[in-house]
């Protein structure tokens, strides 16, 4: 009978193993350990119609003492754990209800549901385990996280504030963080301050990863619009760029730079009939490196002149007298303009000047002359006069 008297003063007083007023059967278990005295160590277990339930506590060295229980299956329960008038760490799966106290022992009071679990009495102060990292790629225009690392006990709540070059940054207050072109060449680090219930909140800073240059990237390639014909004006089209990046142009034949060639728009001249005309956008903008970006390129077609006036004869078509040509005009204007003279509407060989002097055997014959502008990069343009008869005197 003392035996059993005993037997339940350990496992029910010490160990803390029992049932709400309640329950019946231990469907509501109460496990409230009781840490009375210098003893440093109890474990005891209690069977149930649902299984065995255990409680085994130990004080440390440092002060805090640690609780180790088992729950049955097809049990709710209450553990009381001695916080000793501090601070307690609970293990996941362990939800707070309030706290007690009960004669000279204070508890914090957790729910759990059927399993193993541990926890940690008379903690006052929260400890790092591993300290806050940051991942991610250390660039302008990148998102880099922060790891809160690891406490014990494990906080309820985690704050964090991004700091360049040791300054908090204003509104960086999450876990994730974009970086800014303010943020090039700095470097970062992440506070992490925890907090839990009934300990002062601790807080531990990272260690500083420094930022690089971004990498901009056009979301769309240039474009040209326009004719590609020599003389007719070709307009570009930048492409899609981050906003406040700034442009720059520089125009291409052949894949080559044309000198002067730096605004938006460009009219191919006549070295550019035949040849290929791209251009290129340069983007800047502050914490990016530079980017180019190509435009496909486009043939260019020789231009075409317009007649402007048409050429006219002067002079007396008369054997012995000269005939001069006037008044031809082309646009735009030609680098070199070639003359030939028709007889009957066939060449006279020889006949290349812009004058000409009548001979003996043109008497009777019907004279013009055709007029040619040429221009590098252009299609040649021929225009005649109207016929003059020829007469002897």
């Amino acid at each position: 009978m003392i035996l059993l008297q005993v037997d339940e003063w350990f496992n029910a007083g010490l160990a803390g193993i029992g049932q709400a007023a309640d329950s019946k059967g231990f469907d509501e278990i109460v496990v409230k350990p009781q840490p009375v005295g210098t003893l440093g160590h109890v474990a005891g277990h209690r069977e149930s119609p649902h299984g065995t339930v255990s409680s085994e506590w130990t004080r440390r060295d440092n002060g805090t003492l640690g609780l180790k229980v088992t729950i049955p299956a097809n049990t709710t329960s209450e553990v009381w754990v001695p916080a000793l008038g501090k601070g307690v760490a609970a293990p996941a799966g362990a939800t707070y209800l309030r706290d007690e106290t009960a004669g000279d022992t204070t508890y914090a009071v957790y729910a759990v549901d059927p399993g193993s679990y541990t926890f940690l009495g008379g903690i006052s102060t929260l400890s790092q385990d591993v300290a806050p990292q940051i991942t991610g790629t250390a660039q302008v225009g990148k998102k880099l996280t922060a790891d809160a690392g690891s406490w014990t006990p494990e906080p309820s709540e985690v704050a964090y504030q991004w700091l360049r070059n040791g300054n908090p940054i204003p509104g960086a207050t999450s876990s994730s963080y974009h970086l800014v072109a303010a943020d090039q060449g700095a470097a970062l680090t992440v506070a992490v301050t925890v907090s839990a219930r009934g300990l002062a909140d601790a807080t531990a800073t990272s260690q500083p990863v420094t930022i690089g240059a971004g990498t901009l990237l056009p979301t769309a390639l240039p474009s040209i619009h326009g004719k590609p014909k020599v003389g007719s004006r070709l307009t570009a089209t930048a492409g899609g760029w981050p906003a406040g990046t700034r442009l720059a142009y520089q125009w291409n034949r052949t894949g080559r730079p044309i000198a002067g060639a730096t605004g938006s728009s460009y009219t191919p001249i006549g070295r550019d009939g035949g040849h290929a005309l791209s251009v290129t956008v340069t983007g800047t903008l502050a914490g990016y490196t530079p980017a180019t970006a190509q435009s496909r390129t486009v043939d260019v077609a020789h231009g075409t002149f317009a007649v402007k006036r048409r050429p006219k004869l002067a002079g007396q078509a008369v054997v012995g007298r000269a005939l001069r040509v006037t008044g031809a005009a082309f646009t735009p204007r030609p680098t070199r303009t070639t003359y030939q003279w028709l007889r009957d509407g066939k060449a006279i060989r020889g006949a290349t000047r812009p004058t000409y002097r009548i001979l003996l055997r043109d008497a009777g014959h019907r004279l013009k002359v055709t007029v040619t502008a040429h221009t590098r990069g252009y299609d040649e343009r021929s225009v005649g006069t109207p016929t003059r008869k020829v007469k002897r005197r």
